[in-house]
Protein backbone atom coordinates (compact mmCIF):
# COMPACT_ATOMS: atom_id res chain seq x y z
CA UNK A 1 0.00 0.00 0.00
CA UNK A 2 1.63 3.34 -0.99
CA UNK A 3 1.73 6.35 1.87
CA UNK A 4 1.82 9.92 1.59
CA UNK A 5 5.77 9.18 2.53
CA UNK A 6 6.18 7.33 -1.19
CA UNK A 7 6.65 10.45 -3.24
CA UNK A 8 2.99 10.19 -4.27
CA UNK A 9 1.65 14.38 -4.12
CA UNK A 10 -1.59 15.08 -5.90
CA UNK A 11 -5.05 13.79 -5.71
CA UNK A 12 -6.55 13.04 -9.03
CA UNK A 13 -9.96 12.79 -9.90
CA UNK A 14 -11.45 11.25 -13.34
CA UNK A 15 -14.78 12.63 -13.28
CA UNK A 16 -16.72 11.33 -16.42
CA UNK A 17 -16.35 8.06 -18.34
CA UNK A 18 -16.91 7.63 -21.86
CA UNK A 19 -20.44 5.61 -20.38
CA UNK A 20 -23.16 8.61 -19.62
CA UNK A 21 -25.24 5.53 -17.54
CA UNK A 22 -22.07 5.20 -15.07
CA UNK A 23 -21.29 9.02 -14.41
CA UNK A 24 -22.55 10.91 -11.64
CA UNK A 25 -23.40 14.73 -11.82
CA UNK A 26 -20.90 17.17 -12.70
CA UNK A 27 -22.34 18.72 -9.38
CA UNK A 28 -21.28 15.87 -7.27
CA UNK A 29 -18.01 16.03 -8.42
CA UNK A 30 -17.84 19.74 -7.89
CA UNK A 31 -18.98 19.43 -4.53
CA UNK A 32 -16.58 16.65 -3.74
CA UNK A 33 -13.42 18.78 -5.13
CA UNK A 34 -14.94 21.19 -2.98
CA UNK A 35 -14.84 19.42 0.25
CA UNK A 36 -11.30 17.91 -0.53
CA UNK A 37 -9.99 21.34 -1.02
CA UNK A 38 -11.77 22.23 2.12
CA UNK A 39 -9.75 20.20 4.32
CA UNK A 40 -6.80 21.08 5.95
CA UNK A 41 -5.09 18.02 6.07
CA UNK A 42 -4.70 17.99 1.98
CA UNK A 43 -3.63 21.23 1.35
CA UNK A 44 -0.25 19.91 0.40
CA UNK A 45 -1.58 17.51 -2.01
CA UNK A 46 -3.00 19.37 -5.47
CA UNK A 47 -5.86 17.89 -7.25
CA UNK A 48 -5.75 16.90 -10.93
CA UNK A 49 -8.69 16.34 -13.22
CA UNK A 50 -8.50 13.42 -16.13
CA UNK A 51 -10.61 14.55 -18.95
CA UNK A 52 -10.80 12.82 -22.18
CA UNK A 53 -12.38 13.24 -25.37
CA UNK A 54 -15.83 12.19 -24.03
CA UNK A 55 -15.76 14.62 -21.44
CA UNK A 56 -14.83 17.34 -23.94
CA UNK A 57 -17.90 19.06 -23.04
CA UNK A 58 -17.64 19.48 -19.45
CA UNK A 59 -14.13 21.06 -19.73
CA UNK A 60 -14.98 24.50 -19.25
CA UNK A 61 -16.87 24.08 -16.12
CA UNK A 62 -14.23 21.23 -14.01
CA UNK A 63 -11.49 24.36 -15.07
CA UNK A 64 -13.35 27.11 -13.72
CA UNK A 65 -13.66 24.87 -10.51
CA UNK A 66 -10.00 24.33 -9.99
CA UNK A 67 -9.45 27.43 -7.01
CA UNK A 68 -5.51 27.11 -6.75
CA UNK A 69 -2.78 27.40 -9.08
CA UNK A 70 -1.61 23.87 -8.20
CA UNK A 71 -4.48 22.73 -9.09
CA UNK A 72 -4.75 21.69 -12.54
CA UNK A 73 -6.97 19.61 -15.61
CA UNK A 74 -5.37 17.19 -18.32
CA UNK A 75 -7.23 17.06 -21.15
CA UNK A 76 -6.09 14.03 -23.33
CA UNK A 77 -3.10 12.82 -22.04
CA UNK A 78 -0.33 11.20 -23.85
CA UNK A 79 0.08 7.17 -22.31
CA UNK A 80 3.28 8.48 -20.47
CA UNK A 81 1.73 11.75 -19.50
CA UNK A 82 -1.25 9.73 -18.13
CA UNK A 83 1.25 6.95 -16.66
CA UNK A 84 3.29 10.03 -14.44
CA UNK A 85 0.09 11.19 -13.19
CA UNK A 86 -1.39 7.99 -11.83
CA UNK A 87 2.23 7.02 -10.67
CA UNK A 88 2.08 10.66 -8.31
CA UNK A 89 -1.73 10.24 -7.30
CA UNK A 90 -1.98 9.37 -3.41
CA UNK A 91 -5.64 8.75 -4.42
CA UNK A 92 -7.26 8.50 -7.11
CA UNK A 93 -10.94 9.16 -7.41
CA UNK A 94 -12.92 7.86 -10.58
CA UNK A 95 -16.04 5.93 -12.31
CA UNK A 96 -15.80 2.49 -13.27
CA UNK A 97 -13.41 3.93 -16.38
CA UNK A 98 -10.77 2.25 -17.88
CA UNK A 99 -8.54 4.86 -16.59
CA UNK A 100 -9.69 3.77 -13.03
CA UNK A 101 -8.45 0.42 -13.67
CA UNK A 102 -5.43 1.51 -14.93
CA UNK A 103 -4.65 3.91 -11.71
CA UNK A 104 -5.60 0.66 -9.69
CA UNK A 105 -3.05 -1.63 -11.75
CA UNK A 106 -0.75 1.05 -10.92
CA UNK A 107 -1.00 0.39 -7.45
CA UNK A 108 -2.45 3.90 -6.65
CA UNK A 109 -4.63 4.00 -4.12
CA UNK A 110 -7.81 3.91 -5.76
CA UNK A 111 -11.91 5.31 -4.92
CA UNK A 112 -14.00 3.81 -8.08
CA UNK A 113 -17.45 4.29 -7.94
CA UNK A 114 -20.00 2.46 -9.40
CA UNK A 115 -23.28 3.70 -10.37
CA UNK A 116 -24.96 1.14 -13.87
CA UNK A 117 -22.50 -1.66 -13.82
CA UNK A 118 -21.56 -4.63 -11.21
CA UNK A 119 -18.81 -3.87 -9.15
CA UNK A 120 -18.66 -7.44 -7.93
CA UNK A 121 -17.93 -8.59 -11.80
CA UNK A 122 -15.99 -5.40 -12.99
CA UNK A 123 -14.13 -3.80 -9.79
CA UNK A 124 -11.02 -2.57 -10.08
CA UNK A 125 -7.85 -4.75 -9.33
CA UNK A 126 -5.01 -3.49 -7.73
CA UNK A 127 -3.31 -3.28 -4.28
CA UNK A 128 -5.09 -0.65 -2.24
CA UNK A 129 -9.05 -0.81 -4.26
CA UNK A 130 -12.10 0.59 -2.70
CA UNK A 131 -15.25 0.23 -4.75
CA UNK A 132 -18.38 2.56 -3.38
CA UNK A 133 -22.13 2.00 -4.95
CA UNK A 134 -24.11 4.47 -5.92
CA UNK A 135 -27.24 3.71 -3.65
CA UNK A 136 -27.09 6.92 -1.59
CA UNK A 137 -27.58 10.34 -1.84
CA UNK A 138 -25.25 12.43 -2.97
CA UNK A 139 -24.16 14.39 0.33
CA UNK A 140 -23.99 10.40 2.02
CA UNK A 141 -22.12 9.72 -1.16
CA UNK A 142 -19.91 12.66 -0.56
CA UNK A 143 -19.56 11.97 2.95
CA UNK A 144 -18.47 8.32 2.00
CA UNK A 145 -15.88 9.40 -0.39
CA UNK A 146 -14.77 11.38 2.27
CA UNK A 147 -14.27 9.24 4.75
CA UNK A 148 -12.82 6.13 2.16
CA UNK A 149 -9.75 8.63 1.66
CA UNK A 150 -9.01 8.94 5.32
CA UNK A 151 -6.47 5.23 4.85
CA UNK A 152 -4.69 7.16 2.17
CA UNK A 153 -4.57 10.57 3.09
CA UNK A 154 -4.73 9.85 6.93
CA UNK A 155 -4.30 13.67 7.95
CA UNK A 156 -7.72 14.13 6.50
CA UNK A 157 -9.74 12.23 9.81
CA UNK A 158 -13.38 13.02 9.16
CA UNK A 159 -16.63 10.86 10.12
CA UNK A 160 -19.22 9.95 7.98
CA UNK A 161 -21.63 7.24 7.62
CA UNK A 162 -21.29 3.73 7.36
CA UNK A 163 -19.32 2.60 4.31
CA UNK A 164 -21.28 0.15 1.41
CA UNK A 165 -17.81 -1.57 0.30
CA UNK A 166 -17.49 -4.13 -2.23
CA UNK A 167 -14.04 -5.56 -1.29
Amino acid sequence: VNTPNSGRSVVVFHPVSGQVKKNLRPGFWHRLMNRFRKRAGTGGYPMIVLLGPAEEKHREAFEASLATGEDQLIYCPSGDRLMSVLDEAILFIGHDSGISHLAAMLGAPTISLFKASDPVQWRPLGPSVRVIRDSISEDGLVATVMQTAVPFIPQMGESAPPLELVV
